[in-house]
């Protein structure tokens, strides 16, 4: 899909079919509804996760591979203490800016020249896959909690 608001470009819109956008979409009204409630709760969750001066708080530290900012030598030492992980095997590393996680959509052009609303995400977001040595369920993975 041609991708608004991002620079990056794709499928001509020509080859989107037009009913299959307006099945596979978000009503405009209702995304930016969405997008409003996952700011808030996006908001709400990094108020629980750091701490007044914007580090992660420490049982995540324990628990998860995270690291708050840009420190090139704090990511390369979670990311090579990831790889060697033998119990989360798709262990990587939840890396945020301090400002916490950015709730964007996601649109497209159709053949009719209509922006269609694909997706609202929440990104960064912890998740299973951060989990230092240890596999979560469904009901543990962090991202239950922002739900």
């Amino acid at each position: 899909a041609l991708l608004i608001g991002n620079g990056s470009q794709g499928i001509n819109p020509d080859f989107i079919l037009v009913r299959y956008a307006k099945q596979c979409c978000i009503a405009v009204e209702d995304a930016e509804e969405i997008v409003d409630i996952c700011h808030d709760e996006a908001q709400k969750w990094w108020s629980r996760s750091t701490t007044a001066d914007g580090c992660l708080m420490e049982e995540l530290q324990d628990d998860f591979y995270a690291v708050i900012g840009d420190d090139p030598r704090s990511i390369a030492r979670l990311e090579a203490e990831a790889k060697k992980d033998s119990v989360n095997t798709e262990a990587c590393v939840f890396k945020c800016k301090t400002s916490g996680p950015a709730v964007t959509s996601r649109r497209c052009i159709a053949a009719d020249d209509k922006t269609y609303t694909l997706s609202c995400n929440v990104s960064p977001i912890l998740s299973f896959r951060h989990g230092r040595n240890m596999v979560l369920n469904g009901i543990d993975d962090p991202r239950v909690t922002l739900v």
